[in-house]
């Protein structure tokens, strides 16, 4: 019995034994390190009304909705990281927070924001934008019906080709993206680069938006079916009929045609005018091209003409051929032709783009094909220093 006892003394000491140095040892378990390497705030600061993106950690990416009335066509961000972290571009070069970000268009899918840790582990964060629709339909045409107040969306328009259209619509912003499907009628070639936008403003007399467009100087002449979107909407146009137009050349802000002071030899460039306005007299489109030449008066209704002392007589009221170095839809390149050096002064008449005389007087001959003919009188130097 007493044998028992001490027994079941000793077995309860180890017992107690072994639990005071169970709970008094200390285990270290290792920590799971946190990589730091997320994006923590996403920011719009080019917008009038502040915008934010939502981030998702967990799919890594950053969804940015754009309201319909928002005007800004590109995101600029302003982007927060994790302390310790960096952000860096495909080649892992570091990107300036302050200033090093690059901008965004808003039609842009897929970009991607790569942020590196401390750790050298890279989170990759894909950019979705979303814009959101004006809830009614889009509604456009080329002009206005005073006596309805409504958009005209049926009437088509002739333009030439480099000439201006204008487009009233209900965008409800003055987002610049303006997107344009025009189909050829007879070929059925699609383009996208038919239209392109100069302005977008609010009419305030009607209260619509307009768009001053202009047109493709290279398209072909013809009917065009063209579909119009703008901010996920998408709309039909009236159809569009492009036409092309014998050129007129005389614009000095568009031209070396103010003064030519050159040698003998030298390139002077040309420029129809086109883009200049809506009236389609005053466009033009370069097709056809033959032959190019000058014919110096001694006289114009204007009074004589002044040339240097050595200009020989038979040189008055003659072509003098200027080689056509070579030409496109909107310009011409000519050489200037071999003259006696010195100064020639004269004078001119011009209404509009119609040369009516001048003492230097530009020929153009064309392609029976265009029906414009020969002996064209579409451009003047006013002077002319031939060095």
């Amino acid at each position: 019995m007493k044998f028992l006892t001490t027994l079941y003394i000793l077995l309860s000491m180890s017992v107690v034994f072994t639990a005071i140095t169970s709970c008094t040892k200390t285990e270290l378990v290792p920590l799971e390190e946190k990589t730091s390497n997320r994006i923590l705030e996403y920011k719009v600061t080019n917008d009038a009304q502040p915008l934010s993106g939502a981030i998702d950690d967990v799919n890594s990416t950053i969804t940015l909705y754009i309201p319909y009335y928002s005007g800004i066509d590109v995101i600029v961000p302003e982007i927060k990281i994790e302390t310790g972290a960096i952000l860096v571009d495909a080649d892992k070069k570091e990107i300036n927070l302050d200033g090093g970000i690059e901008p965004v268009p808003v039609d842009t899918i897929g970009y991607k924001y790569h942020v590196l840790g401390s750790d050298d582990i890279i989170r990759n964060y894909t950019l979705i934008i979303k814009t959101q629709a004006y809830p009614e339909a889009l509604i456009a045409g080329y002009s206005f019906n005073a006596s309805t107040s409504q958009i005209n969306t049926t009437s088509p328009l002739e333009v030439v080709a480099g000439g201006r259209v204008n487009i009233l619509g209900n965008f409800e912003s003055t987002s610049r993206d303006l997107r344009f499907e025009a189909t050829h009628r007879s070929t059925g070639k699609v383009r996208s680069d038919l239209l392109a936008l100069n302005t977008l403003t609010i009419n305030h007399s009607n209260a619509y938006y307009q768009a001053q467009l202009r047109t493709n100087i290279e398209a072909d002449s013809g009917l065009y079916d063209i579909k119009f979107m703008h901010k996920g909407r998408t709309t039909t146009l009236p159809p569009l009929r492009l036409t092309y137009k014998k050129p007129g050349f005389y614009d000095a802000a568009e031209s070396s045609l103010t003064a030519w002071t050159k040698k003998t030899g030298d390139q002077v460039v040309l420029k129809v005018r086109s883009n200049q306005a809506f009236d389609n007299s005053l466009n033009g489109t370069i097709i056809g091209l033959k032959r190019v030449y000058m014919i110096i008066r001694k006289q114009t209704p204007g009074g004589p003409t002044t040339v240097p002392a050595d200009f020989p007589e038979s040189l008055f009221d003659t072509p003098i051929e200027l080689e056509i170095i070579s030409y496109d839809r909107a310009e011409v390149k000519l050489r200037v032709p071999n003259l006696p050096a010195g100064k020639y002064e004269g004078n001119s008449s011009v209404s509009g783009i119609v040369v009516n005389h001048a003492s230097f007087a530009l020929y153009f001959d064309y392609e029976d094909a265009t029906g414009w003919g020969k002996n064209n009188l579409s451009a003047v130097p006013f002077f002319m220093q031939i060095l």
